[in-house]
């Protein structure tokens, strides 16, 4: 006697459940969806409005192969996003390694007195533009304001001391 096997519907755990059905709402690329699918995007739509109002499940609406794709497509998206938390991570270590060699750079030069020479040489171009034309004044004004004090005090000690050389 032939007896026909039955396939029975599919079942997932509660949080496999919800973890697609919040991937597929929220995260998911519609177009992407609907071409690994090969379903329209109004029948996307139509299911997601099904899922949303929860009236089907995912189980119901999706053949299993559908769903194998639905679950490669997470899984390829959550790949994605670990990677680029890893490029992430990598480019704060590099940021933050690149920071230490510029404050080591600037400690260093202060050392040997090129950090003076650099702040002199932007003084002199400050006192160029203080005796120029009206608008170099204005800017020569609002470049002095943008320094921190301790910047400002070495620049008046620095037209100080041209001052009294002239």
């Amino acid at each position: 006697m032939y007896r026909p096997y039955k396939l029975g519907m599919i079942h997932f755990s509660d949080l496999s459940q919800k973890r697609l059905r919040d991937w597929l709402l929220h995260l998911a690329n519609r177009t992407q969806v609907t071409k690994e699918l090969g379903i329209g995007r109004n029948t996307l739509y139509r299911y997601l409005d099904k899922i949303k109002k929860e009236t089907s499940s995912i189980e119901e609406l999706f053949t299993l192969q559908q769903v194998q794709t639905l679950i490669k497509l997470e899984n390829a998206d959550w790949q994605k996003y670990l990677t680029q938390k890893a490029d992430l991570a990598a480019k704060k270590a590099a940021k933050a390694d690149l920071d230490h060699q510029e404050a080591q750079l600037t400690k260093t030069l202060h050392q040997y007195g090129w950090g003076e020479i650099t702040d002199n040489l932007e003084f002199a171009q400050l006192i160029d533009l203080q005796q120029g034309s009206a608008e170099q004044k204005q800017q020569a004004r609002t470049i002095l304001q943008r320094w921190p004090a301790a910047k400002q005090k070495k620049y008046d000690k620095y037209q100080k001391q041209v001052q009294n050389h002239e």
